[in-house]
């Protein structure tokens, strides 16, 4: 059985679990989890970032949207990759445009309530 620290994907472990099964909601709070444990798990954090950057093209937008952004990008920072692809994504889709750098550590990480 695989650890935490050993997982390549980050559906390994929860078979049947995809990104597109997560909102906002969650996806904040799985983000917040692993940078607060300081676990550096770059497909879970490329997946759900991305998934929140899909959810903020859609017309309805839920409106935690704005802090669940806030809260990836600020596990994005914390955990050092702002090198992801998705990190442009959700900061573009919180309006920060694509280079945000440190900007988010304002912002404590925590889940959108």
């Amino acid at each position: 059985m695989r650890d935490a620290y050993s997982c390549s994907s980050c559906t390994s472990c929860l078979p049947g679990i995809k990104a597109k099964d997560f909102g906002c909601r969650d996806a904040a709070q799985m983000l917040a989890a692993y940078a607060t444990a300081s676990v550096r798990n770059e497909p879970l954090l490329e997946a759900l970032g991305s998934r929140l950057a899909k959810i903020a093209t859609e017309e309805q937008r839920p409106k935690e949207l704005h802090d669940a952004l806030l809260v990836a990008i600020a596990a994005h920072d914390k955990l050092e990759l702002q090198e992801l692809s998705a990190y442009s994504l959700i900061s573009e889709a919180a309006g920060f445009g694509s280079e945000l750098g440190e900007a988010a550590e304002a912002r404590p990480i925590e889940a959108s309530r």
